[in-house]
């Protein structure tokens, strides 16, 4: 029986993060190709594109910076769709070195905070542990003051 075992603390410099993560998952060998398959999905509803085509990644410190949860609150809560579009936008517009547009960086925020490290990204029926600490709420604050969800799609994917 072999297990993998990954932990991870981010956030501690107190500077950029306006919260500490630490977590950690345990995946039995035969979960973890179902497990990044999961999360490859996962990157791709929430920003329309894999990220490596952009070459960045998904990093907790990151994703979960101050200046994300601002973009992210910046306007109303964009359709899924919209999002995925308005980030593909965003991360070309940073290839090509020219500036995003408002609703860009507001896609963009809000996808980071969507893939963002205080979720758990297995599901409930996956034979993982998960072990975790930090901000676990699933609503950002949005400029009406109303909080935005977590998309339906998403959703799906992690149930």
């Amino acid at each position: 029986m072999s297990w993998l075992l990954f932990l991870d603390e981010s956030g501690h410099d107190h500077k950029s993060m306006p919260y500490e993560v630490r977590g950690g998952v345990a995946l039995h060998a035969s979960e973890l190709w179902p497990f990044i398959q999961q999360v490859q999905r996962l990157e791709l509803a929430s920003f329309g594109t894999e990220l490596h085509q952009f070459k960045m990644e998904l990093k907790g410190s990151k994703l979960l910076d101050k200046d994300r949860f601002r973009w992210a609150a910046q306007g109303r809560l964009l359709e899924d769709e919209a999002r995925r579009s308005h980030c593909r936008g965003f991360l070309t517009k940073g290839l090509e070195r020219k500036p995003p547009s408002r609703d860009e960086f507001t896609a963009y925020g809000q996808a980071c905070l969507e893939n963002g490290p205080g979720d758990v990204w297995i599901a409930p029926n996956s034979q993982g542990n998960a072990f975790r600490r930090g901000n676990t709420e699933k609503h950002y604050p949005t400029s009406d003051n109303r909080g935005g969800r977590v998309s339906a799609e998403r959703s799906s994917i992690l149930a």
